[in-house]
């Protein structure tokens, strides 16, 4: 620089000096700024909002100019706490004005808005500045009445009791349908085994009951022919027997005879 004139910039830039040129380094690397900010939503209820700017000197044309002459020499230094202080107060400005005109849900569920609410309002005005706005991240909201964070969530937590409930309740009624499933298909097949057992027994039995007839059958046939047997005996020993009587008085008659 001379005479508040940009004459040279660059990143690890070598240059002759003048006797009346002024000389400005800083380093060109990221900062990160965190900021915490707290306002009353549309409920009149407090948030608290924490995240955090990360950003960087504006390398394009007089970027590193301008942002030497609005934030100054403290940029030289490992943390520039001004630039990051400017930074903070306009971001948590913006939070502020989000949060109220905002619901608390929309601030709990909608942090990219906020986000976007940000890069919106801060990119072209820090562009100026000589600052690059890399990204903005919100990294923590919270309710700052504790009762009411303990009320929004009691109504979460019912509601998962009622799932919870209704789905033991589904769970236990569909293992008492496949048990009673089960249940029948087991008094069938219990069913179906005694029946078979009885059939299977009944021709057990029937068999049995043959064979029996048959065997009686055939000891008929034997004691039939047994007696007969014994009839023929009978008849033959009394045929002899008549025989020999008859064989006998013959002799005695000639016996006789012959002593007359």
């Amino acid at each position: 620089m001379s005479n508040g004139v940009l004459k040279k910039t660059g990143i690890g830039l070598a240059s002759f000096k003048g006797p009346y040129d002024q000389v400005a380094k800083f380093p060109a690397r990221v900062f990160k700024a965190a900021f915490t900010t707290e306002q009353v939503t549309l409920e009149m209820q407090g948030i608290k909002i924490s995240g955090m700017l990360i950003w960087t000197i504006n390398r394009v044309g007089n970027g590193p100019f301008n942002a030497y002459k609005t934030l100054g020499a403290d940029l030289s230094s490992s943390e520039p706490r001004h630039a990051n202080d400017t930074l903070v107060s306009m971001s948590s400005a913006i939070v502020r004005n989000c949060i109220a005109n905002s619901t608390i849900e929309q601030m709990l569920r909608e942090r990219s808005k906020v986000c976007q609410a940000i890069k919106k309002e801060m990119f072209e005005v820090v562009k100026g500045w000589g600052v690059w706005l890399e990204t903005v991240e919100i990294t923590d909201v919270e309710i700052s009445s504790g009762q009411l964070f303990k009320d929004m969530q009691a109504e979460y937590r019912e509601k998962m009791k009622k799932e919870s409930e209704f789905y033991r309740l589904q769970v236990e009624s569909e293992i008492n349908e496949i048990r009673g499933k089960s249940n029948l298909v087991m008094e069938q097949k219990r069913k179906d085994a005694n029946l078979e057992r009885t059939l299977y027994k009944n021709k057990i039995d029937q068999e049995i009951a043959e064979e029996i007839d048959k065997h009686q059958a055939e000891l008929s046939i034997i004691y039939q022919a047994k007696q007969k047997i014994l009839n023929e005996y009978e008849n033959w020993v009394n045929q002899t027997s008549h025989e020999n009587e008859k064989a006998l008085q013959v002799i005695e008659d000639q016996m006789s005879t012959a002593r007359a």
